[in-house]
């Protein structure tokens, strides 16, 4: 091989190092994003559970107020 074919393929290393650097990033920000993504619907389906049971309860006292006493 002659230095202008080491040039080359040292070239293509530092490029591929490089690209394999901006992989790296790439994925780790993609992956902060997902557990963001994660963390936001958990809260939206607790306070949707929330809203739910509320909603339950709502329905349990209108429907039989005579159980009010055990909510006080």
């Amino acid at each position: 091989m002659t230095n202008s074919d080491y040039i080359i393929v040292y070239c293509r290393i530092l490029a591929n190092r490089d690209a394999a650097k901006r992989s790296k990033e790439k994925r780790k920000h993609y992956e902060k994003e997902l557990v963001k993504m994660v963390e936001s619907l958990q809260i939206q389906a607790d306070n949707a559970t929330a809203e739910r049971v509320i909603a339950m309860v709502c329905m349990c006292l209108i429907t039989f107020p005579s159980i009010l006493h055990l909510f006080v």
